[in-house]
């Protein structure tokens, strides 16, 4: 059996990334909103999907770099794993979902900023902040 779990998607931030300690480290949250478009074939006119709201999370400094270089409306690339999000609701029932465990990271844009060319700004994330496969599962870099 083919074990795959990658995900890549681009998205805008509804809201700036909080970043919070996790015992000896620290975890960067936030949501994005994904739509696609497409051109209906009897208007020709172009359409929206419904967005898709997407939790992800970056842990430790390389969430940080994330967090102090982006705000809300702006457009980021993300990639990484799909890792549960389950939790029990106040009325007993459970709650089952995913959240994104971002890999790497890449700013495609500022709100405001237009494309123009087909170019757009991007800030990749710094390579030295990189998390290491420890990191991934919520470990601690070592110095």
């Amino acid at each position: 059996m083919i074990e795959l779990n990658q995900l890549l998607v681009t998205g805008n931030l509804v809201a700036a990334p909080e970043t919070r300690p996790a015992g000896e480290s620290s975890v960067t949250r936030g949501r994005i909103l994904h739509s696609s478009s497409y051109r209906d074939r009897q208007t020709g006119e172009r359409k929206k999907t419904e967005p898709l709201g997407i939790d992800f999370e970056i842990w430790n400094g390389y969430g940080e770099a994330f967090a102090q270089h982006v705000g809300k409306g702006t457009a980021v690339l993300l990639e990484g794993e799909l890792k549960p999000n389950n939790y029990e609701r106040e009325d007993g029932s459970m709650s089952f979902g995913f959240r994104l465990r971002v890999d790497r990271w890449q700013i495609v844009a500022q709100p405001g900023e237009r494309r123009t060319g087909g170019e757009t700004s991007q800030v990749e994330a710094p390579k030295d902040e990189a998390p290491t496969k420890s990191e991934k599962r919520g470990g601690r870099r070592s110095a």
